[in-house]
């Protein structure tokens, strides 16, 4: 996509279709120059002023910080106001500190929860107090999630007495999960007590999910035997899932077990599919096995797809020669693709080009998928991928297929001009 001016890209960095305004911020540092964007934050139409605030955001240019004051203080439309509080906590600018503070007790209560945002994002510990006073008058139940939001993130422990009024007892549920998220990253008796207590015992799910997550912030043996507890235990598949992940920031085989009895054992696929996620991490001979069991016998495919692509993270044999199996058996096609992407995987991560390329000529439109996702990756040898890429454009399969072959040049042609540039 190009554009012609830089009223063309601020247009497309406010559409409504995200892969635009995800090429639009690609485009910014092309187009446009803090001058150009200062001037539309000024003089544009309430589009362009919006989407010139949220650009001088993302050029992280701190001379932007005086005009976008003077927008969220003097601007006449509310959403540009609120566009420049947003902007001026992405900058974290200590001069927008006061201007801030100032617009928390503004008449448009959107404005207050950015200002709030804002504050929070700015990490300035002075404002935790101010924030605390603006909780106490507030009336808007999004304003006070977002001010206890921004309280959590600077107020440390010294609040911890006020979160845990909140979590417990506010009448906006969105206020008292962002109370139990601050919470989960204070580690004293009371506060893990409550988190504990609200995970397992209050009757909306929505706190127990938010609770469970929060006791997988900080590493201690209490929260993961709750967290265990949880996971085996909860009615709701959701908070189980929450549960489990959380766990995956324990280590230890007593976790790894617990996880492994979930893929075998709960009834909701969520759950097992969250299970097979954090296997990926933590391959060893019984993961390995239980992720082959899972391929073949689980009662959903997209369980059994997600065990075969998670069996591309590693490079053991009992994975490789499972791997070929399906790839080759015919048995389901949507097993078979998860199969030729994560030997793609393999082959680019690890250079066992021989073991692999037999079978991965059977699928090598779908191989090229696992390949292209470890290249995006990061970690791998051009070499072996140019040779693995080379072996794959001579297959039958892709000499009678014009664009799959053109696919596979444009990415050695790729490998060799990144090796170009690294020389």
């Amino acid at each position: 996509m190009s554009w012609n001016s830089i009223e063309e890209v601020l247009q497309a960095l406010v559409s409504p279709d995200p892969e635009e305004q995800h090429k639009a911020v690609e485009a910014l540092g092309r187009y446009a120059d803090f001058d150009a964007l200062e001037q539309k934050l000024l003089q544009g139409d309430v589009a362009l002023r919006v989407a010139a605030a949220r650009a001088l955001a993302l050029l992280g240019d701190r001379r932007a910080t005086e005009p976008l004051i003077a927008a969220l203080k003097c601007d006449e439309s509310p959403h540009v106001r609120r566009a420049a509080a947003e902007a001026l906590g992405q900058l974290k600018d200590r001069r927008a500190l006061t201007p801030l503070v100032e617009a928390l007790q503004d008449d448009d209560r959107h404005l207050r929860q950015a200002a709030a945002v804002a504050l929070g994002e700015l990490g300035e510990g002075r404002t935790a107090h101010t924030l605390f006073q603006a909780l106490k008058r507030e009336r808007e139940g999004d304003v006070r999630a977002a001010l206890v939001g921004a309280l959590g993130r600077l107020a440390g422990t010294g609040f911890a007495p006020v979160l845990l009024k909140i979590a417990r007892n506010d009448w906006h549920l969105e206020t008292r999960r962002q109370a139990i998220a601050a919470l989960g990253f204070i580690e004293n008796t009371q506060v893990v007590n409550t988190l504990i207590d609200l995970a397992r015992r209050d009757a909306d799910y929505r706190v127990r999910e938010t609770a469970a997550l929060a006791l997988g912030y900080r590493n201690a043996e209490q929260r993961c035997k709750a967290l265990m507890a949880i996971c085996a235990s909860d009615r709701d598949a959701r908070v189980r899932v929450a549960a489990l992940r959380a766990l995956g920031a324990f280590r230890g085989r007593h976790v790894t077990d617990l996880i492994l009895r979930r893929l075998r054992e709960d009834d909701t696929r969520f759950v097992r599919l969250a299970a097979v996620s954090l296997l990926k991490s933590r391959m060893n001979h019984d993961v390995i096995a239980a992720l082959i069991e899972a391929a073949c016998n689980d009662r959903e495919t997209p369980v059994r797809e997600a065990a075969v692509r998670a069996l591309g993270e590693t490079d053991e044999d009992a994975a490789i020669d499972f791997l070929k199996t399906v790839i080759t058996s015919k048995e389901s096609v949507s097993l078979e693709i998860a199969a030729a992407e994560a030997l793609g995987r393999i082959a680019v991560r690890t250079g066992k080009v021989g073991r692999i390329i037999e079978a991965l000529i059977h699928r090598p439109e779908y191989a090229l998928r696992g390949i292209d996702a470890a290249l995006k990756q990061g970690t791998f040898s051009p070499e072996v991928t140019r040779r693995l890429l080379l072996v794959l454009r001579n297959a039958p399969k892709v000499r009678e297929n014009a664009p799959l072959r053109a696919k596979i040049e444009k990415i050695m042609h790729g490998l060799s001009a990144g090796c170009e540039r690294e020389v």
